[in-house]
């Protein structure tokens, strides 16, 4: 059986629409999207971003524990995976 994979590369809401559910309707807006049959939502996180990560649990995904380092704008970032199946 195949399963359908889905990867969020990126999701952000501006700091003046944060709190105002946004976050939550993209995110149930690509749920409601997939096919039927089994499929696993990923996405990836700043490390430091508490916030969303709440965000994230709330809607089912849980943190896989990989973390990957990128450097953006000459900061290094942390960022962890999460998943939804």
């Amino acid at each position: 059986m195949i399963t359908l994979t889905i990867i969020i590369n990126g999701l952000a809401v501006f700091p003046e629409y944060q709190g105002m559910g946004i976050g939550t309707m993209l995110l149930e807006y690509v749920d409601s999207k997939k096919t039927p049959g089994p499929a696993k939502l990923f996405l990836d996180v700043e490390i430091d971003n508490h916030q969303a990560i709440k965000v994230y649990e709330r809607q089912g995904f849980s943190k896989t524990g990989k973390t990957e380092t990128f450097v953006f704008e000459g900061k290094k970032l942390g960022f962890l995976r999460m998943v939804k199946d």
